[in-house]
C-alpha cells in the first residue's frame, strides 16, 4: 500500500558526514527502512549544501536544524571541521536526533578521519561504494 512509501514513514531517514574544506563524505548511509527513497540524492544535496555553506562556520557540538521540502536536516561539526547532518521526517523528535548526530561525533572521533582522507587516492574516492561505507561504521 501507500502508506509504506519510504517519504511517509517516520525516523531518521538519512545521515552524511564530510569534511567541510574540501566537501569529501566519509558517509552517507541511507537507512534501512528507507531503502529505495527517491529522495536519497536530495537528502545527500542538502548535507553538501551546509557543508559547501557553513561547514566551516559550524562550531563543534553546536546544533543546527534546517526545514526543506523533504525534511528536516539535523546538523553539527567536531572539532576537526568535519560537519555531520541527519535528515529526518519533520515528526521525528528533535532531541532524538540531535543525541544521534553526537554520538556519530563520538564515534567518528575514534577514527583518525583526516589522515584516512588524505592517504586515499582521489580516484578511490569517486568510487560510489568506498564512500558509502569507507569506514564501516
Amino acid at each position: 500500500s501507500d502508506l509504506a512509501a519510504p517519504a511517509l514513514l517516520r525516523g531518521m531517514r538519512f545521515f552524511a558526514a564530510g569534511r567541510a574544506q574540501d566537501r569529501r563524505m566519509f558517509a552517507s548511509i541511507l537507512f534501512p527502512a528507507f531503502a529505495g527513497d527517491p529522495y536519497e540524492r536530495i537528502y545527500r544535496e542538502s548535507v553538501e549544501d551546509v557543508m559547501r555553506v557553513a561547514g566551516g562556520s559550524v562550531q563543534p557540538r553546536t546544533r543546527h536544524k534546517l526545514s526543506f521540502d523533504h525534511g528536516v536536516l539535523y546538523f553539527s561539526a567536531d572539532g576537526r571541521g568535519c560537519t555531520y547532518g541527519v535528515v529526518a521526517s519533520d515528526d521525528f523528535p528533535m532531541e532524538s536526533a540531535f543525541k544521534f548526530l553526537e554520538e556519530m561525533i563520538e564515534v567518528y572521533e575514534g577514527i583518525d578521519i583526516l589522515k584516512a582522507l588524505d592517504q586515499a587516492s582521489t580516484s578511490v574516492w569517486n568510487e560510489r561504494q568506498f564512500v558509502d561505507d569507507a569506514f564501516g561504521v
